[in-house]
């Protein structure tokens, strides 16, 4: 072996050092454009960081054969996953410029924007100060930012929160601003513009903000009462009324043994209450509530005033209410206490002694309560010891509406009438649908003053209706028949060496758009789990996972489509498909979304599962198949050369390959006699293509033939490709100490740059090198 490398190394220095120069000169004129052997690269590159614990060589191996790929057909893009996985490794060494290379090469508009993010973590990281960092987004977003919205989007989210750090807000606000214009649905980049800039947030856009909100999670329900509670405060009634009736399905779904609870009914119930001419779907929400077994005094004031009655049969409903009230009281009923009959008696049916006795005896058990103390304060107004009530309600008037009335009637009473109705307008503005602003602004009237709101309803209604058209009111869907999904094959049977396809698709069957991004009810996180049997046993299950963040959200009725790349995303089962040629294979998919660990400790999904199973057909291997695919490569198209190339490749894997696993098929021995004369066929064939794809496939056969020999005299083949894949599979066979010389002149003598890189990997020394020749 060593008078064989040493025969090597002297017929490549025979060779004039000026001739070879020139001839990579020339090569760099006519650069090499080969898509099959960019694909062999970076399969090798896949395997090689494919296991749990990938080394810092292995890193710079696959580094190295991702660039040449890269050099053989720029237009490839689905090589950024394995090149950021491998560099962030290579700590030691900086890749800003390939990284962004590639980065540049992966936007597109319809790119996943999780990708292109991570790419961008990598580049900032390696920047040394945060001006370079800002120039970086800067430069991205100038140049690509408008061929996805959403990548630029969150570009400028993160160029603003950096020039935050500067305090230069205005600047910060400006790019916060442009991140929400370019994604609506980017709810960072509008949470950080109201915390620094909280006067560009207002009223007018923090409804459809907050609409958004539920698009993004549907099955919020603290998202729901935000958008809910926004509509009640603003006079959007019918809004708001619908939107309680969402948040109570959702509760009912997720809580189906709960009823539900005041929280979300009595907003929901005074909602309806408000609508003009609602009366009819406030009863039946009232009924509602009745059948779950709640008693509310509230909600039975506001049933006998949407009944239509007469004056005295009110009246008479009033009472009989009150009395029921008062028993269920003095019978220790918790759904009536004395804070709720005080109210009642003082602003809904008039009963001031009795309102002042309750307001004590609910004073007496709870006086931290806020509301009590208002109650109490106003119960001092009406016994008239004003002093005292001043006193309590000084410094609860600015937040709670009982108190501000309270101390507008006090006002009054002082015949300090603009007082008074300031702060019967803060009350009402406080909640303007509350019932006590209802006598709030009865009072304002008598005084011959009206309410005018500081947001015009009708303004705000118009504007939410632009954002959202008919689908501003949302409807409650449970998410099994809103989102459905499927795998989908290019067939439930394919042949060997066929593409299998696998897609997930991801159907809206919806009434508003799908948002999948992190901070929505999808997330974006897809496992797929693949098992195969049929021909083999003790295959362990394969794992496909992808995390997705689509460039725009899916439309009703529309659908996603996601690519679940098998080569690289899920290696092992590629080499299972390409190394058992000859075993018939049914492998089972398993999509998950979001997936979890239930309580049972099973795998669970947030969506629904999708299943599909697909079967893979062996090659039945014949005399007279091993006799035709040898004559195609003496006389077949570069194409039928490649396909039996690839086949040799997978029956020589097989020979390894069936030692990890139980094999219950017949298998058809490859005849050494074939190889062998496949080698000699291909590697003597004026297609270097051939001859390299013939080399790839001595990696696998090196314990069979003489690999050493074969890779040692092709380091001195014209063509790149085929020196660095046999330099980089002699790095990886077992050497003696001589062959360091190898390496050592490849350095020196190579003037291709990847060549003389992986040399270096391997170990060469370039001043031993340099001193030895």
């Amino acid at each position: 072996m060593v008078k064989l490398i040493l025969r090597s190394i002297t017929a490549l220095l025979v060779l004039s050092f000026s001739l070879h120069a020139a001839e990579l000169e020339a090569e760099k004129l006519d650069r090499i454009y080969s898509p099959q052997t960019a694909q062999t690269f970076h399969n090798i590159a896949c395997d090689i960081l494919e296991p749990e614990y990938v080394s810092v060589r292995d890193a710079k191996e696959a580094i190295v054969l991702i660039k040449a790929a890269h050099r053989l057909d720029e237009t490839m893009n689905n090589m950024l996953p394995q090149l950021l996985d491998a560099v962030e490794i290579d700590e030691e060494t900086d890749h800003s410029d390939f990284v962004k290379k590639l980065l540049y090469r992966y936007v597109t508009a319809s790119s996943d924007s999780e990708l292109a993010m991570r790419g961008i973590s990598y580049l900032l990281n390696q920047a040394p100060t945060r001006e370079r960092r800002e120039e970086i987004l800067d430069a991205f977003n100038s140049d690509i930012g408008s061929t996805n919205e959403q990548f630029s989007s969150r570009l400028s989210t993160f160029l603003g929160s950096l020039i935050a750090e500067t305090g230069d807000f205005k600047r910060a606000s400006r790019q916060f601003k442009l991140a929400y214009e370019k994604d609506p649905y980017n709810v960072v980049a509008f949470e950080k513009l109201s915390e620094i800039d909280p006067e560009s947030v207002n009223v007018v856009n923090m409804g459809p903000y907050l609409r958004r909100k539920i698009v993004l999670d549907p099955y919020s329900l603290e998202l729901t009462l935000d958008f809910a509670d926004y509509a009640f405060k603003y006079g959007l009634f019918k809004i708001a009324r619908d939107t309680y009736e969402y948040a109570a399905d959702l509760f009912v779904y997720e809580n189906p043994d709960q009823k539900i609870p005041q929280r979300v009914y009595m907003p929901w119930v005074i909602s309806a209450y408000n609508v003009e001419h609602g009366e009819a779907k406030c009863i039946k929400i009232i009924n509602r509530i009745r059948q779950q077994g709640d008693f509310n005094i509230y909600v039975e004031y506001i049933s006998i005033m949407s009944e239509p009655l007469s004056r005295s049969e009110r009246m008479d409903k009033l009472s009989g209410l009150a009395e029921t009230g008062e028993q269920m009281l003095e019978t220790n009923n918790p759904m009536v206490t004395e804070q709720q009959l005080a109210f009642f008696y003082f602003f809904l049916n008039r009963n001031t002694q009795k309102g002042i006795e309750m307001a004590k005896r609910a004073y007496a058990r709870n006086a931290d309560s806020v509301d009590v103390r208002a109650l109490y304060a106003y119960s001092l107004f009406e016994s008239g010891d004003m002093e005292s009530a001043k006193q309590i309600v000084e410094e609860i008037k600015t937040y709670n509406q009982i108190a501000a009335y309270t101390g507008a009637m006090i006002s009054l009473e002082e015949n300090n009438e603009s007082e008074a109705m300031k702060l019967l307008r803060s009350c009402i503005e406080m909640q303007p649908g509350e019932l006590i602003s209802h006598k709030a602004k009865e009072v304002m009237r008598e005084n011959e003053s009206n309410y005018v709101p500081a947001y015009d309803a009708f303004t705000l209604r118009q504007n939410l209706e632009k954002a959202f058209g008919d689908s501003l009111i949302p409807k409650f869907y449970r998410p099994e028949d809103v989102i459905t999904t499927k795998l989908s094959l290019n067939g439930v049977e394919f042949s060997y060496g066929a593409k299998l396809g696998l897609y997930v698709i991801i159907t809206n069957n919806g009434r508003q758009p799908i948002v999948v991004n992190e901070n929505a009810f999808f997330k974006g996180n897809i496992l797929v789990k693949a098992k195969v049997a049929g021909d083999i046993e003790g295959a362990k299950p394969i794992e496909i996972r992808k995390k997705i963040t689509p460039v725009s959200p899916i439309r009703p009725g529309g659908t996603l489509a996601v690519p679940m790349p098998i080569k690289t995303a899920a290696p092992t089962l590629d080499r299972i498909l390409e190394r058992f040629p000859q075993a018939n294979l049914v492998i089972t998919f398993q999509a998950y979304f979001d997936s979890y660990e239930n309580e049972s400790g099973e795998l669970a999904s947030k969506i629904v599962p999708a299943t599909t199973t697909a079967k893979r057909l062996g090659v039945v291997l014949t005399e007279d198949l091993l006799e035709k695919r040898i004559q195609s490569l003496q006389e077949g198209y570069a194409g039928q050369k490649i396909n039996t190339l690839r086949l040799l490749n997978g029956l020589v894997a097989e020979r390894k390959a069936a030692k990890n696993y139980g094999v219950v098929y017949k298998r058809n021995a490859l005849p050494d006699s074939v190889l062998k004369e496949a080698f000699d066929i291909s590697l003597a064939d004026m297609n270097w293509q051939v001859k390299f794809l013939m080399l790839n496939v001595l990696r696998g056969a090196s314990d069979l033939l003489d690999a050493k020999e074969k890779f040692s005299n092709a380091l001195d083949d014209d063509h790149w490709p085929v020196r660095l894949l046999s330099l980089y599979a002699l790095t990886n066979i077992p050497q003696s100490s001589d062959f360091q010389k190898v390496i050592d002149w490849m350095y020196q003598a190579d003037e291709q740059e990847l060549i003389r890189k992986m040399a270096l990997i391997a170990g060469a020394v370039p001043e031993a090198a340099e001193e030895e020749y």
